[in-house]
């Protein structure tokens, strides 16, 4: 009998901390809430604003097509001004994204925010429901200044610097051309 009664008071002295530690948790406030203030606090809070917004579509509505085709506003393909980026430590002018491979890329083209002169171009390769894979940043050959998209053919992007030099990077060989 005493054993019984030291295992029901065993468990009700684990069940009130448990109870404790549960109700003293932050699960309400979100997970990037302790982050320090700055760019990517507030891309996340914006994110995270922009996904609770928009109400779900319904289940009859037609699907957009594959790879992000032009039908789809939320994955347009092609050069998009936009020079959004989640890492504060570089500075993007815009990107191109579309269907490349068995999936998508995006290129995106701009200069490292600790050196504007050093051009770069950060590659993002995602799988076919566009979520990310992997990412890979290069560097411009020389210090040529910020860089932007001006035309894309076939995975080859013609690239313009802040000082006026044209660069060709090329996607199927991961290299700037000359």
């Amino acid at each position: 009998m005493r054993r019984w009664i030291g295992v029901a008071a065993a468990l009700v002295v684990v069940g009130s901390a448990l109870f404790i530690i549960l109700s003293n948790s932050r699960a309400s406030s979100p997970w990037w809430a302790d982050l320090p203030p700055g760019e990517k606090r507030d891309l996340f809070a914006r994110q995270e604003a922009e996904r609770y917004s928009v109400p779900p579509a319904p289940k009859d509505q037609e699907q957009p097509g594959p790879l992000g085709s032009q039908q789809d506003p939320q994955r347009p393909v092609g050069i998009i001004p936009e020079g959004e980026y989640p890492d504060s430590s570089v500075v993007i002018q815009n990107r191109w994204q579309g269907p490349f491979g068995n999936g998508v890329v995006q290129i995106f083209a701009g200069a490292t925010a600790d050196d504007p002169s050093q051009g770069l171009v950060i590659v993002h390769w995602l799988d076919k429901d566009w979520g990310f894979v992997r990412g890979q940043r290069f560097l411009a050959p020389a210090k040529v200044g910020s860089l932007e998209i001006v035309a894309a053919n076939n995975g080859a992007f013609t690239l313009r610097s802040s000082s006026g030099r044209t660069l060709t990077f090329d996607l199927r060989k991961l290299s700037f051309e000359e």
